[in-house]
């Protein structure tokens, strides 16, 4: 009869062990799912994963389930690994701000910070490219590797429209670069037109400055000089094999490319920034765009936007001249069209492409859009052959998504989204008719541990007092 009551009791202690984690389990990820704070595609879940992020700018998922983070703590710039079961710990440090980029390959990653292309493994940080001309107003952006092995490197602009200017002494690198500037990849032909501005390099108040396209800050251009081009350039995209410092460009012209995404037939989109009406060549009703580019394309920037010539009453601000060529002998006068144009430059962040059945939208991108003056911020998702644009997640009244800069898959078919405003991780899954939320719970090894051993005590009490 004892050892019957002693196997109840047993039964009784395990069985509120496991509620008192079901329930814990479950008031946490009620905590967590936002799902009806957001308007999002029918079938799917949000769940805010890891909050408390420190100027995030960057993450990659490997292939386990971690997730490894850019982060600024300070004047320290760090990749931090979050585990699935929920720890943390610095994973490698020492790195130009802002990391951009971060790539899983093999088993180390590769990391895009200013000026520079790293390698880490186990924790330790190695330069593999370096140079990289990141000391303006965008620095080297994403990094990919392509189905054809290159490591591709998308490399933004020095300046808004090529020409530098009080913007960019506002934005406090012409300060410290004095003679810093836009280089070209290739050889280009200026047109000699130059822009007069204030000259804030001086203490007298009435000095004024006049700067060419390409040049730096307070030096002019002539007409029909040709101005050498330089490896690594601006506005740019290269490719090369890890392990190698040769840089093949692939595209230019693309002003600040923020990340590329290949298909499984090894065609290339790239997100880009388009121009703004800022400094001293100011470009109005610029965008943010998807191209489509191939080997050698030439996408027109300075002198083009979203593939139409600045020189149209369109790109005219109200305040300002009309923009003109400010150099000759294009490519082309017809550069690529984009296949998406976005209102207003600057909210477009780094996309991914769904590829798991797991999720859904096989073949779509995934675009994250920060809020703008006009426009909301959101995540959309592209049918490449549909042609077909749709709002995946955008906010309800209550303004829950603020900086979305980063859309990411996992293998196993995960959206992962950093919302850099809100420094934290959304996590998207597609969720099953009928299924509930229990079917998913992950139980900590700790608390399964714990229950067990408030069960032994138990145990062991009672036969204490049974010795008795």
């Amino acid at each position: 009869m004892k050892n019957k009551n002693l196997f109840i009791i047993l039964i009784l202690v395990l069985s509120l062990g496991i509620l008192s984690i079901n329930f814990l389990i479950r008031v946490n990820e009620e905590n967590s799912d936002i799902t009806n704070k957001l308007i999002i595609q029918d079938g799917y879940n949000v769940k805010k994963l890891i909050e408390g992020l420190i100027e995030p700018t960057s993450f990659a998922v490997d292939a386990n389930g971690n997730i490894y983070i850019a982060e600024r703590i300070g004047s320290e710039v760090v990749i931090n690994k979050y585990y699935k079961n929920g720890k943390n710990e610095i994973w490698a440090k020492g790195f130009n701000y802002p990391i951009t980029s971060i790539l899983v390959y093999k088993d180390y990653l590769l990391v895009s910070h200013k000026g520079m292309i790293s390698k880490v493994i186990d924790n330790k940080v190695e330069d593999i490219i370096t140079g990289l001309p990141s000391y303006g107003d965008y620095s080297n952006n994403g990094i990919q590797i392509g189905y054809d092995g290159y490591l591709y490197i998308c490399q933004g602009s020095a300046t808004n429209s090529g020409v530098v200017g009080l913007d960019n002494y506002e934005r406090g690198w012409l300060k410290e670069n004095p003679y810093f500037h836009d280089f070209y990849p290739v050889d280009v032909v200026l047109s000699g037109i130059n822009f007069k501005s204030s000259n804030p390099m001086t203490e007298s108040k009435n000095d004024k400055a006049i700067t060419g396209a390409f040049m730096p800050f307070n030096m002019q251009s002539s007409k029909d000089s040709v101005i050498k081009g330089k490896t690594p350039g601006n506005a740019s995209i290269y490719r090369t094999y890890v392990g190698s410092t040769n840089l093949d460009l692939f595209a230019y012209g693309i002003r600040n490319p923020i990340n590329i995404i290949f298909t499984h037939d090894n065609k290339a989109y790239v997100s880009v920034q388009g121009m703004e009406n800022r400094g001293q060549r100011p470009i109005e009703n610029g965008c943010d765009y998807i191209y489509e580019i191939k080997k050698g394309d030439w996408l027109g920037w300075p002198d083009y936007e979203g593939g139409e010539p600045v020189t149209l009453k369109k790109f005219k601000p109200k305040n300002a001249s009309q923009p003109q060529f400010i150099t000759e002998m294009h490519p082309t006068t017809t550069p690529p069209k984009p296949l998406i144009v976005f209102n207003e430059s600057g909210r477009i962040g780094a996309m991914d492409i769904s590829r798991q059945n797991a999720f859904g939208y096989v073949g779509n991108l995934f675009i994250p859009l920060k809020s703008g003056k006009n426009e909301e911020a959101k995540i959309v998702a592209y049918d490449i052959k549909g042609n077909l644009l749709v709002d995946f997640i955008k906010n309800k009244e209550e303004k829950i998504i603020k900086e979305p800069i980063q859309c990411s898959f996992s293998k196993d078919g995960i959206l992962y989204i950093l919302d850099k405003g809100n420094g934290c991780i959304y996590c998207v899954e597609k969720v099953e008719e009928k299924q509930h939320s229990l079917n998913r719970i992950y139980i900590p090894v700790e608390y399964l541990i714990g229950t067990v051993v408030i069960a032994l005590i138990v145990i062991l009490i009672l036969q204490i007092r049974k010795t008795k």
